[in-house]
């Protein structure tokens, strides 16, 4: 977990200095069942879209790691953006849907499914306070 986030920020780091503040918590030495390139490619995603949907203004991002239970990982992605309805949240990850005029709407889609092809599961809901927060949880790996 460590390298991965360390990776994305790297790649996005221009991004990031622009325009959010990033906090970050947690256990990032957590372990899972998803080969690094994977999981940069999941994190990069979902931390772009997060700042592109702050973007142009300045705001904040949270990445926290944690484990609701010892065989479980959970990753959080929130942001103070403008968020998005209710109903549109449960679509984020279907295929051609998405918020922005450029998007192809299957960067999430593709998230959802490396994902689940590593036993977790991933979910998009309004953050209290305005914004999104995107929940990731995979199975911890031995």
């Amino acid at each position: 977990m460590n390298r991965a986030i360390d990776d994305v920020k790297s790649l996005l780091s221009e991004m990031l200095e622009r325009h959010v503040t990033l906090h970050e918590e947690g256990s990032r030495g957590a372990r899972v069942p998803m080969s690094h390139s994977r999981l940069v490619q999941v994190l990069l995603n979902i931390v772009r879209n997060s700042i592109e949907a702050i973007a142009p203004q300045r705001g904040n991002l949270w990445l926290s790691v944690g484990s609701p239970a010892p065989e479980h990982v959970r990753i959080e992605v929130a942001d103070d953006g403008p968020g998005v309805e209710a109903a549109l949240a449960g679509r984020l990850f279907e295929p051609f849907v998405s918020t922005k005029q450029t998007g192809t709407g299957l960067g999430l889609y593709v998230c959802r499914l490396l994902t689940a092809r590593a036993g977790g599961t991933i979910e998009a809901m309004p953050r209290e306070g305005g914004g999104m927060l995107l929940r990731i949880d995979l199975p911890a790996a031995t």
